[in-house]
């Protein structure tokens, strides 16, 4: 729509004002590619760019939560079992002091009319109603976890065996994709493919 009522009242687009016209040595198709052109270098987005930022700033936040699960002891499978069994009360005072400041912190953030650091959009949330996916899903993995007292953030200290954990992780997603391609084929409703309790909707 912009486009073609641009045009209109431009009386010409690139080719008939940034070619035509302007070959014809037009003050009026000059003056009106000068205009087109800074418009939509000004608002256009690098997408090529914008993927590169979206790529550093996800290794630099991973590098950050790598080392801080690590420092924290959550890839201890010493401290995940005496969590479990309630006898170590290190890692629910780390995880609820993470809830704490996480609730806090974006909700200043957005009280501030911050915006995401990439994309520019406001910091903005919406909590999704609970169901049935998201309690049984969590139960599954609740038995995975327990099963092994670790997570696959292991590897990166050099903990071998849980390349046998990130296997695992990724046949469990394999075995969930290809359920949800079944039901799709049987025309039945396919699991979501999303689980968290809230979506983000800009970072």
């Amino acid at each position: 729509m912009l486009i073609g009522y641009g045009a209109k009242l431009a009386g010409g687009c690139t080719s008939g004002n940034g070619i035509c016209g302007t070959a014809l040595g037009s003050p009026a198709s000059f003056a009106a590619s000068a205009s087109f052109m800074a418009t939509a270098r000004r608002h256009v987005r690098d997408r090529l760019g914008d993927l590169m930022a979206v790529r550093a700033a996800a290794l630099g936040f991973g590098l950050v939560f790598g080392f801080a699960i690590s420092w924290g002891q959550f890839t201890d499978p010493d401290q995940i079992r005496a969590m479990l069994l309630l006898q170590d009360p290190y890692l629910y005072l780390m995880m609820a002091t993470s809830v704490v400041v996480g609730f806090v912190g974006v909700r200043l953030l957005r009280r501030g009319g911050a915006r995401a650091l990439l994309t520019g959009e406001p910091v903005a949330w919406r909590a999704e109603r609970t169901e049935r996916r998201h309690v049984v899903g969590a139960a599954i993995f609740g038995l995975g976890w327990a099963i092994t007292d670790s997570c696959p953030a292991q590897l990166a200290q050099g903990v071998l065996w849980s390349l046998f954990t990130i296997a695992g992780v990724f046949v469990g997603i394999y075995v969930f994709f290809r359920r949800q391609e079944r039901a799709a084929e049987a025309g039945r409703p396919a699991p979501a493919a999303l689980g968290a309790a809230a979506s983000t909707v800009a970072r």
